[in-house]
């Protein structure tokens, strides 16, 4: 399902390229964390998809398990630098409720995305945690 749903979202995230550059600014937060800085390679268009894709897979193949148990999976994700991941996993519920195509709708959940909304979630949940970044 995670690679077939990549056949979906990344033409989309090349055809929207100019409003996901725009959100760029987040990828400082997370250019140490292994995953991303070796699987990567520190492109944040690929880490903004793959967060993407992993939300969708929580949200289409576990939507019928209770957050409570999905939460510390995807926070597990989130914290190894898919910086965005909540942020989709939340926000899908608009595209539920909309009826709209997920083309017609992607370039509204990316543009969207508040840069310093994230950035403090990121730093909150560093916080907590002792993680640091």
């Amino acid at each position: 399902m995670h690679e077939v749903l990549h056949t979906v979202t990344r033409p989309l995230l090349f055809r929207y390229k100019a409003i996901v550059d725009e959100k760029a600014g987040l990828l400082s937060l997370v250019t140490n964390k292994p995953e991303v800085k070796y699987n990567y390679k520190g492109s944040f268009a690929t880490i903004l998809d793959e967060s993407l894709v992993r939300a969708l897979t929580w949200r289409i193949v576990y939507k019928r398990i209770a957050l409570r148990i999905l939460k510390p999976l995807i926070q597990k994700e989130y914290r190894e630098g898919f910086v965005l991941e909540w942020y989709f996993y939340d926000n899908l519920a608009n595209y539920e409720r909309s009826k709209m195509p997920f083309p017609k709708f992607y370039p509204n959940l990316i543009s969207r995305v508040n840069i310093e909304s994230e950035t403090e979630r990121w730093k909150q949940d560093n916080a907590q945690t002792g993680n640091g970044g």
